[in-house]
């Protein structure tokens, strides 16, 4: 199971958290840290953390509709690459809440499993 945290770490980049901070998280690669949001429930940091180090794996330096669907998908397979379904009578909460992911991820791995 892909472990965000563990990634960042192996990949040589800082976590810094935040009280307060407006945004869930960003990523500065001029320093190699992705800034979050101190408080956030588990799944939301997992997601968060996993959706920045997507913009780390694409050298990102900018926000646009496209570097943050490219985050999001990239998360999304590294977070839900292992299922190969959702029951057709499975809700979105209910689907976010057995892969510990946020509706958001949830959405963008539908997408990319549509598009393939």
């Amino acid at each position: 199971m892909f472990d965000p945290h563990r990634e960042a770490h192996r990949q040589h980049i800082h976590l810094s958290y935040i009280r307060g901070f407006p945004y869930r998280g960003l990523w500065f690669p001029d320093v190699r840290t992705i800034y979050l949001r101190h408080g956030m429930s588990w799944v939301e940091e997992r997601c968060t953390l996993a959706h920045e180090l997507g913009h780390a794996h694409y050298g990102h330096r900018d926000q646009s509709p496209k570097t943050e669907r490219q985050a999001d998908e990239w998360a999304a397979t590294q977070l839900l690459g292992h299922v190969d379904y959702y029951p057709a009578d499975i809700t979105l909460a209910d689907a976010c809440h057995e892969h510990d992911v946020t509706p958001r991820i949830l959405l963008a791995h539908l997408r990319t499993r549509k598009a393939s």
